[in-house]
């Protein structure tokens, strides 16, 4: 656990990183970015990685191999740069990424992305586009998406703020509902 840390640098939990049991950075402050491009973080069913109220001032990378089977949660974290997600995150029963209250001062991609469980944006505000493709997002108890009251502030594409391409198992469900664009 580095609940509350403040490291100046950036910090690496990549390249063959494993974990079992939770990773915590609740509450602490990255200047630079967090990398955890080729990390496996394993908590069955439990919270994986907790980096609620994070700040971070470059981007995060969950991305490139990168795996979790438990939930990976940045509720009201904030992020100076990009969020990237690819990879595999798994949590068939609750949430395979919980994002709520996510502040991304650029764009947020969900490329190559395997989401077993809910994909949980509400309330995120990006300052970029939201990206998603090539994507497969599953949950079989309900939402696989969820995307309300989610603000894209991009003004790269005024007429259009917004990209989502992707392929959501049947028995799942994409809920955007108030969004600002």
């Amino acid at each position: 656990m580095a609940e509350s840390i403040n490291v100046a640098g950036s910090v690496y939990l990549s390249e063959g990183f494993r974990a079992k049991g939770k990773v915590s950075l609740l509450g602490s402050t990255i200047g630079g970015l967090l990398n955890c491009s080729k990390g496996t973080f394993t908590n069955h069913n439990g919270v994986v990685l907790s980096a609620e109220s994070l700040t971070v001032t470059g981007s995060v990378y969950l991305s490139d191999g990168f795996r979790s089977e438990g939930e990976v949660s940045l509720a009201n974290a904030t992020i100076g740069g990009d969020l990237n997600c690819s990879g595999v995150f798994t949590n068939e029963e609750g949430f395979a990424i919980y994002a709520e209250s996510l502040n991304v001062t650029r764009s947020v991609t969900l490329v190559d992305i395997q989401a077993t469980g809910r994909v949980f944006l509400s309330g995120a505000s990006i300052g970029g586009v939201l990206k998603c493709s090539k994507g497969m997002f599953t949950n079989k108890n309900g939402d696989a998406l969820s995307a309300d009251w989610l603000t894209d502030k991009s003004p790269e594409h005024p007429q259009h703020h917004q990209e989502i391409n992707f392929l959501a198992h049947r028995q799942s469900h994409l809920k955007m509902t108030g969004q600002e664009f």
